[in-house]
């Protein structure tokens, strides 16, 4: 009786292992998907910490007062992220006439440090970024937004006060860093495109809660500043520092509630304390927005 050795698999056996293996790969792909928004999202939490350090590194060697928005009309240089970059990176933002550096070759510099990495968060993904020009373009739309936070203006802004009432101006004045409620938004992710088909966003910080709030009735014509980019698809959230140096997950609709609404505009929280909104809040209460 002759004996057969068998050399390999059957096509049935085959199949059945390459259809478990497809279910396996099919149940872990979620999973995996997950995990890496997970680690997308501590990245920029971690980001939003470091930031923190430094704006409170730049508050203990400037007389107590908070890093401003924009310090004046050199844009990249004079900017939160410019200042960071030139006090505690060394970046170098002259040309060597000794003339400051704007638009791609500011850029350049700040990309040169450490600092750069910190202003990416890795779950946001910008608008085509032309490198010789230093400019996202988008139907149409070209900023020098580079990075993916927005800052908050109430800090102090410079680069263009026409058109503002004394009392605004004071809103947007340097403010000292005791002056300012804890629960303050510092810093928020940003939305790459504005909502309502209105093109690649063109704006490097957030002052007003039309900007930041959903629930806003501008929201879609004249905000839809601050993005979503973590979470899933039907519960999204955003990260964001407040300046006691929390960082937070959230909902950007919580900015829809009382007090957030007030943490947010320079005008209601640091005008004087007879506002209308500042005084029916506690402004001194840590916000518990999770």
């Amino acid at each position: 009786m002759s004996k057969h050795t068998r050399n390999g698999f059957t096509l049935v056996e085959l199949l059945v292992v390459i259809g478990i293996i497809a279910v396996l790969v099919a149940m872990l792909l979620p999973a995996l998907s997950r995990a890496r928004a997970q680690a997308n999202s501590v990245k920029c939490m971690s980001n939003m910490r470091q930031l923190h350090t430094y704006t409170m590194l730049y508050a203990n060697e400037y007389k107590n007062y908070a890093l401003p928005a924009n310090q004046d009309a050199n844009w990249e240089q004079s900017d939160w992220y410019g200042v960071i970059a030139r006090l505690y990176f060394k970046a170098v933002m002259v040309d060597k006439n000794g003339k400051d550096l704007k638009g791609a070759p500011a850029i350049a510099a700040i990309e040169k440090t450490g600092l750069a990495k910190m202003l990416e968060c890795p779950s946001i993904t910008m608008p085509p970024y032309n490198s010789a020009i230093g400019w996202n373009k988008t139907n149409q739309s070209e900023t020098p937004v580079r990075w993916t936070y927005l800052y908050n203006v109430g800090f102090g802004r410079v680069d263009n006060n026409a058109g503002l009432t004394q009392d605004d101006i004071a809103a947007y004045g340097f403010k000292k860093r005791n002056t300012i409620p804890a629960g303050v938004l510092v810093l928020t992710d940003i939305n790459p495109y504005l909502p309502n088909g209105r093109g690649a966003i063109t704006y490097r910080f957030f002052s007003w809660e039309r900007e930041i709030n959903p629930l806003h009735s501008e929201w879609l014509t004249k905000g839809g500043y601050a993005g979503a980019p973590h979470g899933i698809s039907s519960a999204p959230r955003t990260n964001v520092l407040l300046f006691d140096g929390s960082v937070k997950t959230i909902d950007l609709k919580q900015y829809n509630k009382v007090p957030n609404k007030y943490l947010i505009d320079s005008r209601d929280w640091a005008r004087n304390p007879n506002h209308s909104n500042y005084k029916n809040v506690d402004m001194k209460t840590v916000l518990q927005l999770d």
